[in-house]
Formats: C-alpha cells, structure tokens, sequence
C-alpha cells in the first residue's frame, strides 16, 4: 500500500483553518485591548475587512449602533472570567451593511496554564435569523388575525344571543334554554313554565311618535320586567313588541301567576319618552310543560294562543286614548 502524505502540523492546521466556511479570529490577551493577532480568509469574506484593516484592533470595531449591547456585556463578563461563550451578535461589515454572527469563543492556555488568547469562530446565520423573523412575523399575524377572527365570532355569537336593542336574550338562546329545562324536567319530572308576553298600544306608539321613541319604550319596559323577575328565570325579546318568560326551578301555578301579575302591575305607571310619556298594556299567555305541549313548537303555540286571547279580550274594553296620553315637562 501506498502511503498517505500528511503535511507538517502547523502548515495543516493553517491549511484546515483558512479551507473553512467560518470566520477564524485569534486575539492576543497579553497586549493592551485584546487585539487581533489573525484572522482567516473566510473572516475577511464574512466582514469585508482585510487581514490588515483587522490585526491590531478590539473586535468591537464590528459592532454598531444596533448591536445588543447587553449581549456584548455579557460575552466580556465571561471573557474577563476566562471562560468559553457563545454568543449571536448583529455586527457590521466594512460597507456598512449588517449580518447575524453567532460567535463561538474560547481560552488558549500556554503550557504553564496562562491564558495567553481566545479563538473565535463567526458563523454567518443572517439568513437563519431572517428566515426564523419572518416565520414569527407569520405566527404573530397568524395570531393577530386569529385574535381578530375570536373577536368577531364572540360578536356574532352576541349579536345571535342577545338583543342589541334590550341587551335581552334572543329568540335563539330563549329556545336553546327552554330546550335544556325539558330535556331536565324529562329526568326530574319538574315543571317548566313560559309566559308569552305583547305589548298593547305599542303600535300606537310608533305610529306617533316614531321607532326612536318605540325603541325607547321597548328598553324601559325590558328593564322593568327585568326587574320583577327571579335570577333564575330567563327573560328574552322574540322580535318587535314580543317578549317571553321561562321559568325552570320551583316551578308552580302560584309562582307563575305571581311573576305574571308583578309583570303586569308594572305597566300601571307611563313610560316616559322625552317631555312625553305613554302609557303601555301587555297581554300574558302561559303554558305549562308538559301538560301544555310535549315539545317546544306545541309549548309556545299555547302560550300564543293564549296571549291573544286574552288581547282580544282586552280590545273590547280598551281604546287608543286609554292607551296614549302626552305631557309635557317643564
């Protein structure tokens, strides 16, 4: 076999070090500021500095007014121990451009233990550190827009909930509640209870004075059976003039004829809108579940009927000046 040719240490040594990619920097620690003493081909290729704009000078000629300077105390706190750091620093090129340079250094000791230099291997990651800013800049616009598409959702869900007008339950949520006290009266047999509620004069009251002054009136007569309610029932506004009550928790015919009558008491004293004030009826059916319907169409069909039965008894007994008087206060 032939044999293999080896070069002497040193000239392979300086061989392998100006053969690699990365930057190689020897400072002297025995000379005043640590300066350079060498640097490889690839530093000058990496910085844009010559060998002899570099030897002789502290690296920190490299750095520049956006260079973390917190880093750089903390790389000469580990240097001034004598220790090994890694550190990534943003460091300027000759032309005053920037790159990522994650920086490798360590000791040199003599034969005696004295520490007579540090290495440095720079490592060029600009494009590393690009790549990873752009793909948190992607993740926080993801984030961004994740946090603007929740804020939307949680709008329309309140918009699909809750009445923007009354700040009531909507129809919708009203019939996803009553549908979970049927499905728990199902399992405890206790009884549910709706009164379907409509406003009387309310027509009127549009018709006179405008929807601004109806919506008004809608708010204060949300807030006065609000009022007159237990924390456990559910209040909603179904649309235009029409409210309902669900009762579910100790429930009976006493309970519900009281609510219904508190209701209705409320409506004794006028709703003030502006300088005028109107005065407003409301007409209450009710229907037990599940005496009054086995399903929720049939429930609230009930009630229904039943609050228009008692309006139209109402309309035989009741005109339009009964229902609307103005006052001005002064």
């Amino acid at each position: 076999m032939g044999s293999i040719r080896t070069l002497p240490t040193h000239q392979g040594l300086m061989a392998a070090i100006e053969a690699t990619s990365n930057g190689v920097v020897l400072v002297d620690c025995l000379q005043p500021d640590m300066p350079i003493s060498f640097v490889n081909s690839s530093f000058e290729k990496i910085t844009g500095y010559s060998r002899a704009e570099a030897i002789g000078r502290n690296c920190r000629f490299l750095q520049g007014p956006e260079t973390n300077q917190h880093a750089v105390a903390a790389l000469r706190r580990e240097i001034g121990k004598g220790r090994s750091v890694t550190s990534c620093l943003l460091n300027y090129r000759r032309d005053g451009s920037t790159f990522w340079n994650e920086l490798i250094i360590n000791p040199i000791h003599d034969d005696a233990s004295n520490l007579v230099a540090f290495v440095g291997v720079q490592n060029d990651i600009t494009a590393k550190v690009l790549a990873q800013q752009e793909i948190a800049n992607k993740i926080e616009e993801l984030e961004a827009a994740r946090r603007s598409l929740d804020a939307a959702n949680a709008e329309l869900q309140k918009i699909a909930y809750f009445d923007p007008l009354t700040g009531l339950p909507t129809r919708r949520l009203f019939l996803d509640r009553l549908a979970g006290s049927m499905a728990r009266s199902k399992r405890t047999g206790d009884m549910v209870a709706i009164a379907f509620m409509d406003l009387d004069g309310f027509k009127q009251v549009n018709d006179r004075f405008g929807h601004d002054a109806g919506d008004l009136a809608l708010r204060q007569v949300a807030e006065r059976m609000r009022g007159r309610l237990r924390e456990t029932d559910t209040l909603a506004r179904l649309g235009g003039d029409e409210f309902i009550v669900l009762l579910d928790t100790h429930v009976s015919q006493g309970i519900l004829t009281s609510i219904c009558d508190r209701i209705a008491r409320t409506f004794s004293a006028p709703f003030t809108l502006a300088d005028t004030s109107v005065h407003l009826g409301v007409s209450i059916g009710t229907a037990f579940y599940p005496g009054d319907g086995e399903d929720m169409q049939s429930l609230m069909r009930f009630a229904d009927t039943a609050m228009y039965r008692s309006k139209n008894e109402k309309r035989c007994h009741v005109t339009p000046d009964m229902l609307l008087r103005r006052a001005r206060f002064g």
